[in-house]
């Protein structure tokens, strides 16, 4: 019985190291497919919220004129990942949301998320204001909307006022 306590523990030790070693071994699995991988290209290495927006680049870079000029609250990565003039959101939510419309500053398309508060707080109160004049033109998973203007948009593409009401109410903290 002496001779077997310390095999079976010394036994027992390499089963629960084991097993305590498999998810490690997943997760730099991952991590290394992640790293190697085109940028969103595998759904397991990004949050929902992040493939949302990118969802909406490649929208914007797919089926959007060359011209248009998008206004975002992450204008580098929407302009990387589509090529098209950019705005920042977070100007015109200091400034005036309504701006965002006026013709020294115009953007043709806006995309809203939850990324920062005041796409929620701000520019979306302001935006509800005028969402005659928009329309939606996408929604993506975690409440990420991409809105154009009206006068540009494709004939019959639903008015954003429904979208720009219920959206920030709908949005978790």
């Amino acid at each position: 019985g002496r001779e077997r306590g310390p095999l079976l523990a010394a036994t027992l030790g390499a089963i629960l190291a084991g097993i305590a070693i498999v998810p490690s071994v997943h997760a730099a699995r991952l991590a290394t497919a992640c790293r190697a991988s085109a940028p969103f290209v595998d759904p397991r290495c990004y949050r929902t919220a992040d493939r949302s927006y990118v969802e909406a680049a490649n929208y914007i870079r797919d089926h959007m004129a060359a011209d248009v000029i998008i206004a975002a609250s992450k204008p580098a990565a929407i302009h990387l990942l589509t090529g098209h003039r950019t705005l920042p959101l977070e100007y015109f939510a200091r400034t005036g949301a309504e701006r965002l419309l006026a013709p020294s500053d115009h953007a043709t398309a806006i995309l809203l998320s939850r990324h920062m508060p005041y796409e929620i707080e701000v520019v979306a109160p302001a935006l509800g204001r005028l969402c005659h004049e928009l329309v939606v033109l996408g929604e993506y998973p975690e409440w990420t909307v991409l809105l154009g203007v009206r006068a540009l948009a494709p004939a019959g593409a639903p008015d954003a006022c429904a979208t720009l009401t219920a959206w920030p109410a709908s949005v978790p903290p």
